[in-house]
């Protein structure tokens, strides 16, 4: 991303928020625009802001299917469970860190073999 895109980028959220509705909707179909313009969409904004991209959840994934599933505790297989389905269901869920630290507590105990 260009610098000077990125500056119309920041500029337009600004504008999305906007006393004027009008003005607010204006800026948010100038987003789409100008992101459809350069071949992107909301998804890279929001890697953007938080850092999360498509490499750090297929990490996330991968941590999932190391979980030894025969050692876990009834409350660990339903939080390992629900990390999983939240993924497959929604590609713009991302796990909190203290979420992600959970899940590389459990798939460290396959590691360590405990």
């Amino acid at each position: 991303m260009t610098p000077e895109l990125a500056g119309r980028i920041a500029k337009l959220i600004l504008l999305m928020g906007a006393e004027n509705e009008d003005e607010a909707t204006a800026a948010l179909m100038g987003l789409r625009r100008t992101l459809a313009g350069a071949d992107l969409n909301m998804h890279a904004v929001a890697e953007l802001i938080t850092g999360h991209t498509n490499e750090s959840r297929s990490r996330i994934e991968r941590i999932i299917e190391f979980v030894d599933w025969d050692t876990l505790k009834a409350h660990e297989r339903s939080f390992v469970n629900n990390m999983s389905m939240r993924l497959d269901a929604n590609p713009d869920f991302y796990p909190s860190p203290k979420q992600i630290n959970w899940l590389t507590d459990l798939a460290s105990r396959r590691a360590n073999g405990r």
